[in-house]
């Protein structure tokens, strides 16, 4: 595998592994992912509309410092009825730092089920490593999928 130049961030490095190893079919990676990251759907093969106003969106906690998902679905219930194109889930105010890796998938899925599935959703799946970073990548897009 080439180095990547000292230039590129950690995680595009990470984006051009997972790009490879979707490209090289390994079992167990969704090939048709690699398609997605290029603007192109992979459910239909045409090129996905990202135009519009995606927010992101904060991850509230309970008192007991848990992930609040009665007060994440009320919050996406009231997102819901402005014209959003779709949700960054995870991002800068997705207080992700703070959530387990199952919490971080749940969190994601519980979104998905959440909101219309004409909204798109984009989650961030940044970790500290690039295998955890391409682990996440595959779970939340599974998720995002459904």
């Amino acid at each position: 595998m080439q180095a990547c130049s000292r230039l590129l961030s950690p995680l595009f490095c990470g984006l051009k592994q997972l790009a490879r190893l979707t490209k090289c079919g390994r079992p167990g990676w969704p090939v048709a992912q690699l398609g997605a990251c290029r603007g192109v759907s992979s459910a239909t093969g045409r090129k996905l509309d990202i135009k519009g106003i995606y927010p992101p969106i904060s991850t509230p906690f309970s008192l007991k410092e848990e992930v609040d998902y009665c007060k994440l679905e009320g919050n996406l219930q009231k997102y819901s009825s402005i014209p959003f194109r779709g949700f960054v889930v995870q991002g800068s105010n997705g207080e992700y730092a703070y959530l387990t890796s199952k919490e971080r998938v749940e969190v994601v899925h519980r979104v998905r089920q959440s909101v219309p599935k004409n909204k798109l959703l984009m989650a961030g799946s940044g970790c500290e490593s690039t295998q955890a970073t391409i682990e996440m990548t595959v779970s939340t897009a599974q998720i995002g999928r459904a």
